[in-house]
């Protein structure tokens, strides 16, 4: 859980199995775009409200004034995801929650947060197995000015390449 940024963005895989539907709601409603330019999909808070929305894509950015936190998730086109989408963003905006962590001040946070969800394939493993499934999560610094376009190919460039999940 992170404190709520000022958007989210969610990368959509060109090789996605529904074109038509770059991203499924999940829990409405939903003040998510499609920013068609650069096949992402942009979430915005909605105050007093909670949503949630998931996409086939390889990372999620919540974007906030002066940083961006990335993660990157390995995405396989082929294989079966729970919710129909392998990552995931639920926005708690209905503030119900108020933290007691010292250096969120309730002035500065009022219990709303973001989470961004990385889902793994669904696969059967056999007794003994495991499965290894790696995400990586980066601060970087916001371009200044950037819009969306910009802040989808700037994501995309740091995008760490991450193996297909695997059976040990």
């Amino acid at each position: 859980q992170v404190k709520p940024p000022e958007c989210c963005l969610l990368d959509v895989a060109s090789e996605q199995p529904f074109p038509s539907r770059p991203f499924v709601a999940l829990i409405k409603p939903t003040t998510a775009t499609l920013v068609a330019a650069s096949r992402v999909v942009r979430l915005e808070p909605t105050p007093g409200k909670c949503a949630k929305i998931g996409v086939f894509g390889r990372w999620v950015a919540a974007v906030y004034p002066d940083s961006i936190l990335l993660q990157t998730a390995p995405y396989e086109p082929e294989a079966c995801y729970p919710d129909g989408a392998n990552l995931e963003i639920f926005w708690n905006g209905a503030g119900r929650h108020q933290t007691t962590l010292a250096n969120w001040p309730p002035t500065a946070w009022n219990g709303d947060y973001v989470e961004l969800e990385a889902i793994s394939p669904l696969r059967h493993l056999l007794p003994g197995e495991k499965l290894r499934y790696a995400v990586s999560w980066q601060i970087l610094a916001r371009p200044k000015g950037a819009t969306d376009v910009e802040l989808a190919d700037y994501c995309r460039q740091h995008v760490v390449a991450s193996p297909a999940p695997s059976p040990e």
